[in-house]
């Protein structure tokens, strides 16, 4: 998708998120930082989301203690940030969640538990409703009870989040590789650890990985986003609920050379139109307007092939649909023209 790419993944990884230039979108990432109580680095990764234009930036292991963490970036102008940190162990968590000021102004809650997660709920216009959510989960599995504690804690949060129609991104580092899962599952290995406890959870309940949405119907051609000499696993992840799918347009991983760490920063992007940009119920009323739902369980495989192939028509007859540094494919469509496809053929 990405022009001119740097490295050995050049559909998903790049040295820098080259995306960064779409017109009328939002942009979400996420990175274990390895620590951020060293004052150079805390300048270094805050440098970093200006110079992406990253809109919402989830971070994981932060080690930080609740006091530094109240005073980081407290005054900074563009961006808000709120934590969630481990008063008892602080150097072994810490999760935390970076947003300019044009979205945190949306933000009505936040919340977290034991530096191990923090989210927020966004109550926007149109009714809609949107929970961030950025988790660390432990990198060992010595500790059984409470990371399936942490693991009872998210599977609760999105409960709720459902009785409440919220629409749920789900980022962070899950300490999990879905790889390796796959691989459990194709060799229809029953003995299944307990790790894996949180990614068949949000499977079933329908979320998707934005990287495997993007880049690959298979989970074995997509890299790593962890290395440490000779080891490496996919652990760093953004999972959106379905619902959300139709306002995805990229994702991919870039390294952050400015700080130091192992992780590579997962990226999503996502049309501003379809969620922060609805129209208002009450105009919508008072103009008698209604909005179309498509029912994507009940589409048929005929109905989707339709779809694409007019979608792909529709691509190459729009040469101007995307910027010179973005190359257009079905999912990198104007979302105004999905929808008349999509009107069109289903």
């Amino acid at each position: 998708m990405i022009e001119q790419p740097t490295d050995s993944y050049p559909t998903v990884e790049g040295d820098t998120p080259h995306c960064k230039e779409i017109m009328n979108t939002f942009n979400i990432a996420t990175n274990n930082v390895m620590g951020l109580n060293d004052p150079t680095k805390q300048l270094q990764v805050m440098n970093y989301i200006y110079e992406n234009k990253i809109d919402f930036f989830g971070l994981s292991e932060t080690k930080l203690s609740s006091k530094s963490a109240e005073l980081l970036w407290k005054c900074d102008p563009t961006y808000t940030s709120w934590w969630n940190c481990n008063m008892e162990s602080p150097w072994s968590a810490g999760v935390g969640l970076v947003v300019k000021n044009e979205y945190a102004k949306f933000v009505q809650e936040v919340n977290g538990y034991k530096g191990r997660v923090i989210y927020m709920k966004m109550y926007l216009q149109g009714r809609f409703k949107l929970m961030i959510i950025q988790l660390y989960i432990q990198a060992h599995d010595q500790d059984k009870i409470d990371k399936l504690d942490v693991y009872r804690y998210i599977d609760n949060l999105l409960k709720i989040a459902k009785k409440d129609q919220f629409k749920v991104i789900i980022m962070g580092d899950f300490n999990a590789d879905p790889i390796k899962l796959d691989t459990i599952r194709v060799r229809n290995d029953t003995r299944l650890h307990w790790k894996y406890n949180l990614l068949v959870s949000l499977k079933r309940k329908h979320f998707k990985d934005v990287i495997k949405v993007c880049h690959s119907s298979s989970s074995q051609s997509l890299p790593p986003t962890w290395t440490r000499n000779s080891l490496s696993s996919r652990i760093d992840l953004i999972l959106i609920d379905r619902d959300l799918l139709p306002d995805l347009i990229h994702s991919q991983t870039s390294k952050p050379h400015i700080f130091i760490t192992n992780h590579r920063i997962v990226n999503a992007y996502f049309m501003t139109q379809g969620i922060f940009t609805r129209p208002n119920i009450a105009n919508m009323k008072r103009h008698s307007s209604s909005r179309k739902v498509f029912d994507y369980d009940n589409t048929s495989q005929k109905q989707w092939e339709s779809f694409a192939a007019t979608g792909d028509t529709f691509v190459k007859n729009s040469p101007n649909l995307m910027i010179p540094k973005f190359t257009a494919t079905i999912k990198t469509l104007n979302k105004n023209n999905v929808i008349k496809i999509k009107l069109t053929h289903l």
